[in-house]
């Protein structure tokens, strides 16, 4: 009886995490009475995460690197990154944000700013911004490699903020 049980318990689980794992938004198409249950289930478990991250769709992580101009007229270049790995994911997903193109000037502009609040040794700083190009299976049996490439730029003075 326990075994039989689990292995209920089990096959439970594996349809609803079948029926989240699709593009379809199942929560369209199930009634609201079984619908919140379901994704507090869901939820707690992981087997309401869609499991589109393999979608060519997805757009790939942005790099975002700042170019210092220093007061000597040498330049650094440094990353914004900290030590802390939940910083960072947190960091990675403004990133992300990169992707709505009416937001771009905006985020380039900030990240500027930014780098030079935290850089006063800084005259000027140059944002760039890299998206990491990833070959098709086929591609990259044909020896192509991912490479990053310029998705954006911009360079501002210090005397331009205030």
């Amino acid at each position: 009886m326990r075994r039989r049980l689990f292995a209920a318990a089990a096959a439970i689980h594996l349809v609803i995490a079948a029926l989240f794992s699709t593009h379809v938004r199942i929560e369209d198409f199930i009634p609201a009475a079984i619908e919140r249950p379901l994704q507090i289930y869901g939820g707690y478990t992981g087997a309401a995460t869609r499991f589109n991250f393999f979608a060519p769709a997805v757009p790939t992580q942005p790099r975002v690197q700042f170019i210092l101009a220093l007061r000597d007229g040498s330049t650094r270049t440094v990353d914004l990154l900290t030590p802390n790995g939940e910083a960072n994911q947190r960091l990675a997903n403004m990133f992300g944000l990169y992707e709505l193109v009416e937001l771009r000037p905006v985020l380039l502009r900030t990240w500027a700013v930014f780098a030079l609040t935290h850089h006063p040794e800084a005259q000027a700083v140059e944002v760039h911004v890299d998206l990491l190009d990833i070959p098709t299976i086929a591609q990259a049996r044909n020896g192509k490699a991912a490479t990053w490439v310029e998705a954006g730029r911009m360079t501002v003075r210090r005397d331009e903020i205030s």
